[in-house]
């Protein structure tokens, strides 16, 4: 089961970020940028920013999550989003099938799951019912090998 502390990913999308002392509103955050290199999330992508293009707020330079919004100390810290990071819905992961090295489903991914900005599980979704009645399973992020397309390779017997 998913332990109380973390944040998922969607609780984070759609929030409003604001930066500097006069709290100016930049944008909402419209995905997680996701380093495929370093399999690890690494900050935040902005819309509706300068001219309405994307804007990346790296997770390092974020001061507060709360409920009203993304706050960051500083304006300078908004940028380009870097081309080798990539946001987790635009590569497709909500909805993406989970396989275990037998080729056995395991279920949907239904969410990321953070821990101080770092990304340390998936939330799974077996199906509505089963999701009603048993509650999600959780997969620890180590035990995952590949997320290519709709599909995410896992260990075998990895979901908690």
């Amino acid at each position: 089961m998913i332990q109380n502390n973390m944040l998922k990913g969607r609780e984070i999308t759609g929030l409003p970020v604001y930066a500097g002392r006069n709290k100016e509103h930049f944008g909402t955050v419209s995905d997680l940028a996701f380093d495929p290199a370093n399999k690890e999330i690494v900050g935040l992508i902005i819309s509706g920013g300068l001219l309405n293009k994307n804007l990346f707020l790296a997770s390092t330079n974020i001061n507060q999550i709360g409920k009203d919004g993304i706050y960051t100390s500083n304006k300078k810290f908004l940028k380009r989003l870097p081309a080798e990071f990539k946001g987790i819905k635009e590569a497709g992961w909500y909805g993406s099938r989970l396989i275990n090295g037998k080729g056995e489903d395991k279920g949907t991914l239904s969410d990321v799951l953070l821990n101080n900005y770092s990304l340390v599980g998936l939330e799974v979704s077996s199906g509505i019912v089963s999701d009603v009645l048993d509650g999600r399973d959780f997969l620890p992020w180590n035990n995952v090998r590949a997320a290519e397309g709709d599909i995410i390779t896992i260990e075998n017997n990895s979901l908690l």
